[in-house]
């Protein structure tokens, strides 16, 4: 492709750039072939974050149609692309919709029927595109104090956590940032519809519930994570990050949403390590949470140090947990792109009874279920010694830290629930 479809002038401007990281790590996977003919897929890296970008689509396929057979062959049914936009290609222009519709979109937005609500358009068409977890940046795993979870190599050892909180939540509740009522509708203003309702339901509903906390922010985001034991992943302007970063963090992620993917689903089993409710169940989440084992929450925090590999783009931005990014998120990609080319005419819920090795990476390597045969992730030295209680309380400490050096650091550093949701962003296709 030209150069001007395929740079950019300033790197550090590109807020979501996974679609050159994906590209630069592609080319040195082994997974690239020199000879065309010989490709399963094939890669068009045009950055597309916006509506405004369709144009750029275009001209790249008009250039692809001019000098390549392979488009052109199979009306690009062989081709993928990388979405990184709040709604994924529901953001394209009717002309770029149209010319990609045999196109594999890999995009972070799941919605597969229209919400009209929110409202969203379907994005996502199942059994063809994928969905992709968002590219956290690395200084942001600090940001995000995800060297607290259980789940990293110098976290606290999780058989010594005291999740004392059943629910957590902070975040925007109102699109317009505004304090929700405390009779419904609890948001009036601007942007009535955010997140489809399902924020503004769970407050309404639970906010003063014992043991629940549902707040519009907090200062120790991180730390009420590895203190609670469900955490809520809603949609926010659209797409979200929560369920990938609470599943970091080791806390049950509550995914509400309806007719929205979640990364990877149905290729990863997320009711194995999370809990997946209608709309309409949430007035009685709490009977639903309430319900739920000591036993099966074992089981859904062993699996969840599988499916983090799986969510994490550990093998551009280094290991979290002291992976070695064999299972993550842009190795599940390539092997869901090889599924979709061996397997045509089935259904993604039937990879793993189809192929064995597809069943073995998504069970990380396991010959049984997922998360059966990982071990516990072994605590640093330093603290396995000194056991970390989590709180919820005024203080917003967590016993077992050193609170003049690890709080410290995290207080300086954390991102606040608020800057949290501007990295989902508002649902502002054209938003940076």
């Amino acid at each position: 492709l030209p150069v001007n479809l395929t740079s950019w002038v300033n790197n550090r401007r590109l807020d979501r750039p996974l679609h050159l990281l994906f590209w630069q790590r592609l080319l040195s996977s082994g997974a690239r072939v020199a000879d065309p003919s010989a490709a399963d897929w094939f890669y068009i890296p045009v950055r597309m974050r916006s509506s405004r970008d369709s144009e750029y689509l275009l001209q790249a396929i008009a250039y692809i149609r001019e000098h390549w057979p392979y488009w052109n062959a199979t009306e690009g049914a062989n081709h993928f692309l990388i979405h990184t936009g709040d709604q994924g290609a529901a953001e394209l222009t009717p002309p770029a919709r149209e010319i990609t519709q045999n196109v594999t979109w890999l995009h972070h937005w799941g919605l597969h029927e229209d919400n009209d609500i929110a409202p969203w358009r379907a994005a996502h068409v199942p059994g063809r595109d994928i969905v992709i977890p968002p590219y956290i940046f690395p200084h942001h795993y600090h940001k995000f104090g995800m060297d607290h979870s259980p789940l990293h190599v110098a976290g606290p050892d999780p058989a010594t956590l005291i999740r004392n909180v059943t629910f957590f939540f902070a975040g925007r509740i109102c699109g317009d940032r505004s304090e929700p009522n405390t009779s419904w509708p609890i948001c009036t203003g601007r942007n009535a519809g955010y997140s489809g309702l399902v924020r503004q339901k769970v407050h309404y509903f639970h906010h003063n519930r014992t043991e629940y906390l549902v707040a519009t922010s907090t200062r120790s985001w991180d730390l009420h994570l590895v203190s609670s034991t469900f955490c809520l992943a809603p949609p926010g302007g659209a797409h979200g990050q929560r369920q990938v970063l609470v599943s970091f963090m080791g806390c049950i992620p509550v995914v509400i949403g309806d007719y929205i993917y979640q990364p990877f689903e149905p290729e990863l089993d997320w009711p194995l390590f999370s809990v997946q409710l209608l709309e309409e169940q949430i007035p009685d989440m709490h009977i639903s949470l309430g319900e739920l084992g000591t036993e099966l929450l074992g089981r859904m925090r062993a699996a969840q140090r599988c499916a983090a590999q799986h969510l994490a783009w550990s093998s551009m931005s280094g290991g979290l947990m002291g992976e070695s990014g064999k299972y993550d998120a842009f190795e599940t990609a390539l092997e869901v792109l090889r599924m979709r080319q061996q397997y045509p005419m089935s259904a993604p819920f039937e990879y793993a009874d189809l192929d064995a090795d597809f069943r073995r990476f998504m069970n990380c390597g396991s010959e049984g279920q997922m998360g059966d045969d990982l071990p516990p992730t072994q605590a640093n030295p330093s603290t396995a010694s000194r056991p970390a209680k989590g709180t919820a309380g005024d203080d917003d400490t967590l016993e077992g830290l050193d609170p003049e050096v690890d709080l410290a650091a995290a207080e300086e550093l954390l991102l606040s629930s608020e800057a949290l949701d501007e990295q989902e962003g508002d649902g502002s296709s054209d938003g940076w």
